[in-house]
């Protein structure tokens, strides 16, 4: 039998080991609190001011992956105390009200009452590329109405007008050397109605917004094809963060000049391309406000499109297909069929993006 010492000696190193088994679990808790804090705090300003400074304009970039840390949080909650469960369950239901929709198949329909359909390819298709051999061979797989394309060089234009004269006899092009070229080419007959005025002009971004307009169903169809400001993500300097944020600023103007021209329209319309922001932006809930974001509301997953493949976007090295830029949203008036990313043309930075739309004759209402 062992003394009274023994005894002591024993409850030390029980409450020793105690101690140490509790201290994992204490700290986790105050981590899982901590995040489920900061996660909140960023929503509240998200909602409140937007992209107004460059870190926050850059989380809401990254925002699905801000959400990774759940990942690894909700094996240990389960195991741990509620505190922490509680603390993990907060960001979890901000991200299933974020993103929830898009983990189910949308709902579908046997049959629609569209007078028309049309079908819009839209596709960064990288400045730096010498022919449009790809792009002619995207075409003759998807056969889409519509191709809007951006970046769009003098070169490309002209090796395109001849590939796609059969198909695509219609065209408006605004192509320029560089980043802001623009231009669409049709099956439909098209009216060129220029191009909405950037407010990056001065910024050398010659081109945000083309405008044509088809007819389809006895009515005028009011298409845009755009190419917002691109941001630089690189923050070594003072000058180069406050540039960042200026960008975000200067989309959200890009933003209310195209909508005001959709609301001139007042007829259905189509904004088709390249935005640079992700649905976490505040240009993004300007478009929302006045239009349909058309993967919301018949895609199925995150719709990513940049990068187009492991080569990264830019010359940046960066996985693949990591964010959702270029977008097809449309007015009230359309009937959404179906939309999709498509395959890599081997090519371009960026995947296509196909959307079936469907309008009813102008005589059944909206």
């Amino acid at each position: 039998m062992g003394g009274p010492g023994t005894s002591q000696q024993r409850i030390r190193v029980h409450l020793a080991i105690k101690n140490r088994q509790q201290r994992p679990v204490g700290l986790i808790n105050v981590l899982a609190v901590a995040y489920a804090v900061a996660v909140v705090v960023w929503q509240a300003l998200r909602l409140l001011v937007g992209d107004r400074w460059w870190w926050l304009a850059l989380a809401n970039i990254l925002s699905l992956y801000l959400f990774s840390p759940l990942l690894f949080l909700w094996p240990l909650a389960l195991r741990r105390r509620r505190s922490t469960i509680v603390a993990t369950t907060v960001p979890t239901i901000i991200l299933l009200g974020l993103y929830g929709e898009l983990f189910f198949p949308p709902l579908t329909f046997s049959g629609t009452d569209a007078a028309a359909t049309v079908r819009v390819m839209s596709l960064n298709v990288m400045y730096q590329r010498e022919t449009g051999e790809s792009i002619e061979q995207l075409a003759r797989v998807q056969v889409p109405d519509l191709i809007c394309l951006q970046e769009l060089t003098p070169r490309l234009a002209e090796d395109l007008t001849v590939r796609l004269q059969d198909e695509y006899p219609y065209r408006a092009l605004l192509p320029e050397e560089g980043v802001t070229g623009l231009g669409v080419f049709s099956r439909y007959p098209l009216q060129d109605q220029g191009e909405v005025p950037d407010p990056a002009r001065g910024d050398g971004w010659k081109h945000g917004a083309q405008v044509i307009s088809i007819d389809l169903a006895g009515q005028k169809v009011l298409v845009l094809n755009v190419h917002a400001l691109s941001p630089d993500p690189f923050f070594a300097s003072v000058s180069a963060r406050r540039r960042f944020e200026r960008v975000f600023r200067l989309q959200e103007e890009e933003v209310l000049l195209w909508l005001h021209r959709v609301a001139e329209h007042d007829g259905p319309a189509i904004v088709a391309g390249d935005l640079n922001m992700t649905d976490q932006n505040r240009a993004y809930r300007l478009m929302a406000t006045r239009l349909r974001d058309v993967h919301r509301e018949a895609g199925w997953g995150f719709g990513h499109t940049v990068p187009a493949s492991a080569r990264g976007l830019d010359g940046h090295a960066l996985p693949a297909r990591l964010f959702r830029i270029d977008y097809v949203w449309c007015s009230r008036h359309w009937q959404i069929l179906d939309i999709r990313v498509g395959d890599w043309d081997g090519q371009s930075d960026h995947l296509p993006l196909l959307a079936t739309l469907g309008l009813p004759s102008a005589n059944t209402g909206d």
